[in-house]
């Protein structure tokens, strides 16, 4: 009588484990995706960043669409934010040694 009942138990909690495994790794992968997704955007929104930059340096004086402090504050984004980054992942390399 109580085997029956012991045996339900543990067939319960192993059941309760798989679910729980299961659910952390779909959860891992949901997350993997998402970083995925974040990163693509991230670069997508830098590389039109940079060809609008480009295309306005390219383009004749007649037909700028960019102010001065737009143009300030495009660099400003794009080119301190990646030597901080430079920096902050070289530097620690550098301080270590």
């Amino acid at each position: 009588m109580f085997e029956g009942e012991i045996r339900e138990n543990e067939s319960y909690s192993n059941k309760r484990k798989e679910q729980k495994e299961l659910f952390e790794l779909q959860s891992a992968k949901v997350k993997h995706k998402l970083i995925t997704l974040s990163i693509y955007v991230l670069w997508f929104f830098v590389v039109s960043i940079f060809i609008v930059r480009i295309l306005h340096l390219l383009s004749p004086t007649n037909l700028y669409w960019l102010s001065e402090t737009q143009i300030q504050s495009l660099d400003k984004f794009l080119f301190s934010g990646s030597i901080g980054g430079i920096l902050g992942k070289f530097g620690g390399t550098i301080f270590e040694k």
